[in-house]
This record gives structure tokens, sequence and C-alpha cells, in this order.
């Protein structure tokens, strides 16, 4: 499956002390998404605010 499957179904749910908190579609895809491309994730909203510091996976 491409990254981009992954992300596309990942939904913004809040921001809180330099932490964003996205919500996917079951616990599976948090998991995965968590563990193998929340590196990515946290780079690219780096890019667009640096005062970013984690970005947090829940279903």
């Amino acid at each position: 499956m491409a990254i981009e499957a992954w992300l596309h179904a990942l939904v913004q749910s809040g921001q809180e002390a330099n932490c964003l908190t996205l919500v996917a579609p079951t616990r599976f895809h948090a998991t995965y998404v968590g563990t193998n491309l929340k590196d990515r994730v946290l780079g690219a909203l780096r890019q667009i605010d640096p005062s970013f510091r984690d970005v947090q996976m829940v279903s």
C-alpha cells in the first residue's frame, strides 16, 4: 500500500502543547502509521511549523 493511502485516512483531531493529534480509522492503522510513518509526518509538519515536537496517532 502506498504511503499516501495510509496518510489520506488520517483526520486532524486537535493540537496541544506542540503536539498534533491525528485520528486513524482503526487501531491497526494508528499503530502502523505511528510505528512506520511518524517520523515522515512529523518532518513534513515541522517544515510548515517548526514549533511542533510530536505527532500522536489515535483511533
